[in-house]
Parts: C-alpha cells; sequence; structure tokens
C-alpha cells in the first residue's frame, strides 16, 4: 500500500517558540498571580484573537506567531490576568490588526450573544509606556456590573492583548491595574 502525499509543514515565523514563551508576563511580574498556565508556537496563524470580535465574526488578520498565559490568583475573587502575545513580520501588520480591534470595540457597543447583553464601557486610548498605541474597555452584562476588561497595546511588530476580570488589588480599578501591568508586558518586549 502506498503511503499518501506528505503533509506540508505548516509555515512558521522568526522568534522561536521559546522565545514568545520568555515574552509572555513572568510569575515575578505577578507574584500575585502564581498558578500559571502557558502556551507558545512559532506556526503562523492568521486567526484574530475572538475575545476582541465582539458582535462581529472573527475576521483574518496577517500571518503572526502567538503566546499566552493564563496566570490565577490562589484566592477565589482576586483579579486574574489572561495574555495574548502576537508577533507579526512587521509593525504595520501588527497595526493593520490593531485597528481592526479598535473598529470592531467602537462598532459594538451594545450587543447580544448567546441571549446576554453586553455593553463595552470606557471605551477609550490608553497611555502604556513603551508601546506605540493602546486602548482599554470594560465589557459589561446587567448580571455583572464590573465584567471584563480589555487592554490592547501594539508595540512594534507585536500586539499585546491583556484580558482580566476579578478583584483588582486594593486602592484600583480594574482597569488601571490592567494599564499597569500591560507596562510591564510591553516592557518584556524590549528586554
Amino acid at each position: 500500500m502506498a503511503a499518501g502525499p506528505a503533509a506540508s509543514p505548516v509555515p512558521t515565523g522568526s522568534v522561536t517558540a521559546s522565545a514568545l514563551r520568555s515574552r509572555l508576563l513572568q510569575t515575578s511580574d505577578l507574584p500575585d498571580l502564581s498558578n500559571r498556565r502557558e502556551f507558545s508556537s512559532a506556526d503562523l496563524s492568521t486567526q484574530a484573537a475572538p475575545q476582541l470580535a465582539l458582535c462581529h465574526d472573527t475576521q483574518p488578520v496577517p500571518a503572526h506567531e502567538l503566546a499566552s498565559v493564563l496566570a490565577k490568583p490562589n484566592q477565589l475573587g482576586k483579579a486574574q490576568v489572561f495574555q495574548v502575545l502576537s508577533a507579526f513580520t512587521t509593525a504595520s501588520q501588527a497595526q493593520q490588526a490593531y485597528d481592526q480591534a479598535l473598529r470592531d470595540a467602537r462598532t459594538c457597543l451594545h450587543y447580544t450573544s448567546a441571549g446576554a447583553v453586553f455593553t463595552v464601557r470606557d471605551l477609550g486610548t490608553v497611555t502604556v509606556s513603551g508601546a506605540d498605541a493602546a486602548f482599554h474597555y470594560r465589557l459589561t452584562t446587567p448580571s455583572v456590573v464590573a465584567g471584563d476588561v480589555r487592554t490592547l497595546a501594539r508595540a512594534g511588530k507585536y500586539l499585546v492583548l491583556l484580558t482580566g476580570y476579578g478583584r483588582p488589588p486594593t486602592g484600583q480599578t480594574a482597569l488601571g491595574f490592567q494599564q499597569s501591568v500591560m507596562t510591564s508586558a510591553v516592557r518584556r518586549l524590549v528586554r
């Protein structure tokens, strides 16, 4: 019996999976969130982060590599952070994906999904040291007033998405906490 055609190898980007992992937030960046689950792959993908599509179908974006980490606290109810790092070939490709995500957020201020009504609140640009551009918002439903918070930043050819929910550290708002975490995430890109 003859063997079938060999599968074509999946195209990969120029950043190794281990280099992507090293650019993720580390335990030293989030000492109170030590329960971690990481992923990284140099394989190229054109899928946009589904967390950013909101009321739209996910549209393809330029090819990029992916890494992510879910960092959870050991105490129930405290803030947790999910980071998605996308490494594009060029800064203009990263900007294209950033612009698409911002357009989606601006056109999905109120929408229904799976029977739940969602509202985008506090959508606005935010200053993040080292980032070329950044915006954030809270996504709320009537049953969850605080909702989850999302921050997207572009630094060169990288996009960093942070999503989180739960109680932020004392004295901080959820968006303020996430903005400080984003500063640490962007700093990791230039180390």
